[in-house]
């Protein structure tokens, strides 16, 4: 779907614009939901001819803890990252289990039950719910408010014997902040005004905050208002009195004959890259230039994959508001590759695949063989399957170059020179597969047996072995190198918990599914120009997902992977935490 919307700016930019004439020094807080939310917005202030000086943006989550930074000094507690939470859960969730919980027992090593059990836990701590009124609460099972709430307390326990703050916390301490302040916006965030964005939740412990921000002088910016369906309940909102022509999309034969309807079309194709390449064919048609316009998608990694093939082989700069999945990168090919070698029982193939493509370098690579070359000798070596296999061939390989014997129609000074490279071509295979497979740990073969309890922690050990052999570039892959290698420190750090490996694998690869920071073509790789950013740029055309989109002031707005798959998507019901307890 496409929609030409001309110039029509979003009352949410006037109002901002409006606060900066009337206060052009003072120091703005805007709370967003996301950075790139409120970057973008800000961005389109800058281009609707108002500068931002003295706006500043933040988040909920940001905030509180700014706020609770005096309770966290004064009571010694630390915050968590998501990695030592999860840490924490397990342990909570293995206590909860080992006191006789026989229904869940059974469930206690599968990925999906406790993601979803830390979710229910999470849930029921930003909801404010201490275990005394969980455990008089009327939930449709017994046995599974028995296990809520012996989880919840084991997990709070654990929290204050380790001097610890989850982000529930983290909000109790900032709500404490505000009552200390009294009326007035705490003189900690140093700010004269405060505005709230609509859209932000007013559910438990963040609506608590947000609301004592309101009763302290902070205000809800007014934005367009939406006729024809019920503003939802749990968000803040506060309306403009005047309609502009998208308030009635809901409510199209209200639209009054002196107000412009934008001009929409709708399309359809038969796969995500004819989707996308419709997009383009009709961005030419109409001469648009590409800063004109945005395609916003239900699916930011898939369509982001597909729009940055497509875009690369036609040289279109494209700026990514999610970034790009880690796939689309050289690091992230390696990992998907390890994970997958040592789930398939070591299969030489993969490896062989990535020598090819020059993706597993030695360390001393300048001089050494040839991507070609590596990947020609380790086929020769015929290995197949199995971590053994690997040993046996490469030290019987090597022993063999000793024994070459020169050909009849072979020169002395060829034959050397053919030792040489065999040997040198050898040792570099040993350099780039021993270290990670001696630091992998032992992992069931390709039958599934032989296998040991392991942890996601020795996991990442020997992934991180395996990454030192991969070519370090800037831009792109640097980006990439430099995040993954930051999480599986923090993995290795604290998700020590032994599990059956298939679990732990798969812990890992979740952990690892993230997006990075995409270069535009015709920017500098690692140059900070503005084709290597999150938010939209000029001479750009821009991808965005359903939560930041249209906020870029582009006058063509393209609408993509709206089938019933992805809009509105499948709704299902926590099995946890049931949307009739809740």
């Amino acid at each position: 779907m496409s929609v030409t919307s001309g110039s029509l700016i979003p009352h949410l930019v006037r109002a901002l614009a409006s606060e900066a004439d009337r206060n052009p020094i003072a120091r703005k807080l805007i709370v967003v939901p996301t950075f790139g939310l409120g970057r973008e917005l800000l961005r389109r202030l800058s281009l609707e001819g108002t500068g931002w000086i003295g706006f500043e943006i933040t988040t909920p989550r940001t905030l509180a803890l700014q706020l609770a930074r005096p309770g966290l000094e004064h009571e010694s507690l630390r915050p968590l990252d998501a990695f030592e939470q999860q840490s924490v859960l397990d342990e909570a969730l293995d206590l909860s289990i080992s006191s006789g919980d026989g229904e869940l027992g059974s469930l206690s090593e599968g990925v999906g039950f406790r993601e979803k059990v830390y979710e229910a836990i999470t849930a029921l701590r930003m909801a404010g719910i201490e275990p005394r009124a969980l455990e008089s609460a009327r939930l449709t099972t017994f046995s599974r408010r028995l296990f809520l709430v012996r989880t919840l307390k084991h997990y709070e326990r654990l929290l204050y014997e380790r001097r610890r703050a989850d982000s529930a916390l983290v909000v109790q301490l900032a709500l404490d902040t505000l009552e200390k302040e009294g009326n007035q916006l705490p003189s900690l965030l140093g700010v004269d005004l405060l505005f709230l964005m609509p859209g932000l939740r007013t559910r438990g412990l963040t609506g608590r905050l947000l609301a004592a921000l309101l009763t302290r002088g902070g205000s809800v910016l007014e934005t367009d208002p939406v006729l024809g369906i019920e503003t939802p309940d749990g968000i803040l909102w506060n309306r403009h009195t005047h309609p502009e022509g998208y308030s009635y999309l809901h409510a199209p034969a209200d639209l009054p004959t002196d107000i412009s309807s934008p001009e929409i079309e709708i399309f359809r194709a038969t796969s995500i890259t004819d989707e996308l390449r419709e997009v383009l064919r009709r961005i030419a048609e109409r001469e648009l230039p590409w800063d004109e316009v945005e395609i916003i998608t239900t699916d930011p990694a898939t369509y982001g994959s597909a729009l940055h093939s497509v875009s690369t082989r036609l040289g279109i700069p494209v700026t990514y508001a999610v970034g790009l999945p880690i796939e689309r990168t050289r690091t992230g090919r390696v990992v998907k590759a390890y994970l997958d070698w040592i789930e398939e029982g070591f299969q030489a193939n993969l490896i062989r695949r990535l020598l090819e493509a020059g993706d597993l370098r030695p360390k001393q690579a300048r001089d050494g063989p040839s991507a070609s070359d590596l990947a020609r000798r380790f086929r020769s070596l015929r290995i197949g399957w199995g971590r053994e296999r690997y040993f046996t061939q490469l030290r019987s390989a090597l022993e063999g170059s000793e024994w070459l014997r020169q050909g009849r129609l072979e020169s002395e000074q060829d034959f050397k020179q053919r030792c040489k490279k065999t040997r040198n071509e050898l040792e570099a295979l040993r350099g780039i597969l021993f270290p990670p497979l001696k630091a992998t740990p032992r992992v069931p073969d390709r039958m599934g047996q032989d296998g040991k309890p392991v942890s996601p922690a020795e996991l990442a050990q020997g992934l991180r072995s395996f990454l030192r052999r991969v070519p370090t570039v800037e831009g792109l892959d640097g980006n990439a190198y430099k995040q993954i290698s930051e999480i599986l420190e923090r993995v290795g750090a604290t998700l020590q918990r032994r599990t059956n490996f298939r679990a732990a694998v798969t812990i890992l690869r979740r952990r690892l599914r993230i997006h990075v920071q995409a270069s535009g073509v015709g920017a500098r790789e690692n140059s900070g120009e503005p084709g290597a950013t999150w938010s939209s740029s000029g001479g750009h055309l821009h991808l965005s997902d359903l939560e930041h989109g249209g906020l870029s002031g582009r006058r063509a707005i393209f609408f993509v992977g709206a089938d019933t798959e992805r809009l509105p998507g499948m709704i299902n019901q926590d099995p946890v935490l049931v949307d009739g307890d809740r």
